[in-house]
């Protein structure tokens, strides 16, 4: 009795084997036959477009601002070194009409401090504008 109970279970399972492979083919034919379409439409609405190159190409020089110099007649601000109460160096920058624009940091030396102005004026000429 068992001896049929696993035939038949073996039957069930071969059965079960064959459906599988049969959706599979079915599967794979049926994808086919989309995909088949599938370039025979997209064949149909492509349309050859031919792309020109501008006639007409305008080379424009772009030249880099003038060296500025700024001399002590034309500054309109000014740097003011002086020793903070630590006894360390400053420099503040003041405008024209004497308010305080920016403190710098505590130099130990008067000539570290007078590098910090230079700096300063090196690269404030065309600063980087940030939005944080």
């Amino acid at each position: 009795m068992i001896d049929y109970i696993i035939l038949f279970l073996y039957f069930l399972m071969l059965v079960g084997i064959l459906l599988l492979l049969y959706e599979l083919i079915k599967y794979i034919r049926d994808g086919r036959k989309v995909q088949e379409i599938s370039k025979e439409k997209i064949t149909e609405k492509v349309e050859i477009v031919e792309v020109k190159p501008p006639e007409k190409v305008e080379i424009v020089e772009v030249k880099p601002p003038e060296k500025i110099e700024i001399t002590e007649d034309k500054a309109t601000a000014k740097f003011e070194v002086y020793k903070d109460k630590a006894g360390e160096y400053r420099f503040r920058l003041k405008a024209p009409n004497g308010e305080i624009i920016t403190v710098s940091e505590g130099y130990k030396t008067k000539q570290g401090c007078m590098n910090g102005i230079k700096s300063v004026k090196k690269n404030v000429l065309n600063p980087k504008i940030i939005e944080l």
